[in-house]
């Protein structure tokens, strides 16, 4: 992103906060296409300290980087975007609050699409969101890749899912939001099958269903559960159910 008013330089542009003050880009114009949310709506990104390089046409921000849009924010030490392609990525520890999609996902990087139409998040992945009625809902993974057009969240790698006092685990996650169902699975032979654990019950199956707006669960596929006597149950958490015939 070359300097408004002059020609692009060959070599880097190196833009620094004064007295610990920050570098503050806002894209304007088609020249300017340091654009990691969207096409039609201003960006403002803070950092301090900002580089850019003709060749590859990558923009660099270091140190305190906020990138906000509207109702999404985001925050991290470094962030890389290519303009060509219109790629960014952000690491070494990064937070995303997205109000719109009422969720918030921390992790040690994100790679993504500049109007966050679909993304990858790596490295000790965190996705906290809340029901109709306010119950947070925590996703916690290896990787986690989203569709924000289709809603869809895939989670992979050692996936933990907690919810209203029960939390259920395996090695692969799918989750439509629009939906709001769960399906966990561990695809791969060797790993360990899916199960979620409440008020010390087990359930496991090859395949657990979670479904949010009904507060209920489904195992299928050489299902198993483990009672265990309690002088109460208080009900809370989800809710087991019989399929339908």
């Amino acid at each position: 992103m070359p300097p408004v008013g002059k020609e692009a330089s060959p070599t880097p542009v190196v833009a620094t906060g004064a007295n610990s003050a920050t570098a503050k880009v806002s894209p304007v114009s088609d020249s300017s296409r340091t654009k990691p949310f969207s096409e039609d709506r201003p960006v403002a990104i803070d950092s301090d300290r900002l580089s850019y390089t003709q060749q590859g046409q990558v923009t660099v921000f270091q140190g305190h980087v906020r990138v906000q849009q509207e109702t999404t924010r985001l925050d991290a030490p470094y962030l890389e975007v290519r303009s060509q392609d219109g790629q960014a990525v952000a690491r070494q520890g990064i937070r995303l609050v997205d109000h719109t999609r009422g969720i918030t996902v921390t992790a040690q990087e994100m790679e993504y699409k500049e109007n966050l139409s679909h993304a990858q998040v790596r490295g000790k992945v965190k996705v906290y969101s809340h029901d109709d009625q306010n119950q947070a809902l925590l996703v916690q993974s290896g990787q986690l890749e989203w569709d924000a057009q289709g809603k869809d969240i895939k989670a992979r790698e050692k996936v933990k899912v907690t919810y209203r006092g029960a939390t259920a685990t395996a090695e692969a996650m799918d989750y439509a939001q629009t939906a709001q169902v769960v399906e966990m699975t561990s695809p791969k032979a060797g790993d360990a099958r899916p199960r979620i654990e409440q008020n010390g019950d087990i359930i496991t199956g090859d395949k657990i269903i979670l479904k949010i707006k009904e507060r209920a669960y489904q195992a299928r596929g050489q299902a198993r559960a483990d009672v265990y006597p309690k002088e109460k149950n208080t009900g809370a958490g989800f809710q087991p159910v019989k399929e339908k015939p």
